[in-house]
Order: C-alpha cells, then structure tokens, then sequence
C-alpha cells in the first residue's frame, strides 16, 4: 500500500490525516462545549493524560480561554475538513446545527445564550 501511495495511485491519502486532525478537533470543540456549558470555567487538555499525570489535578482555565482554544480547534476543522460530503448530506456534523451549536454557549453568570465568534 505505501508503494501504490509514493507512486501516486492513491493521491486522496495526501489530505486523509488532516481530515482526521480536523474531525478529532471538531469533536474537541463540541466536547469542551458540553462542558461550559454545563460548568463554566474548565481545565484545557490538549495533549494525553496518564493516570498519575499531575495534570490531572490542575486549576480551572477560564471559560473565556477554554472558548478561543474551541475556536481554534473548529477553525483548524473548517480549514481541514472536505467541502464536498455528499455521502454525509443528512450528518448533523454537515448540516451545520452541531458547528452552529458549538459557537453559542449559555453563560451561567449571566444566564442567556451569547454568541462568541
């Protein structure tokens, strides 16, 4: 298989892991997303924890961090994911309603939706 890759039969694979990298930081988003709303302030992970990882037991970032670090992740899946998904038409993930929830978060202190991009 990587013979045929090098060789250029299987040119799609080229964008296939910035496809996954921008999937994986949609999903990222969405799940940081849950999470302040239904927390507020949260700790940030962006790389691996361990089970005895001191991280484990690090502060709170504030909710306004954990929001530019979700804007990233969904800018970086915007950049890298496909624009053609016909065969993912009725995916709520291309439909726009998850990428349009993920960018509105009710704030706890102030109790109403805001928009924060």
């Amino acid at each position: 298989a990587t013979n045929n890759y090098r060789s250029g039969k299987y040119e799609y694979f080229e964008d296939v892991n910035g496809q996954y990298l921008g999937l994986g930081r949609f999903f990222r988003a969405y799940f940081y997303f849950e999470k302040v709303k239904k927390f507020g302030d949260v700790p940030w992970y962006d790389h691996t924890l361990g089970s005895d990882d001191d991280d484990l037991y690090k502060p709170r970032d504030s909710r306004d961090y954990v929001m530019q670090k979700m804007i990233e992740d969904i800018d970086f899946a915007i950049a890298n994911l496909p624009t053609d998904h016909s065969d993912l038409s009725t995916s709520p993930l291309y439909d726009g309603s998850m990428m349009e929830n993920a960018l509105k978060v009710k704030s706890p202190a102030e109790g109403h939706a805001m928009m924060v991009a």
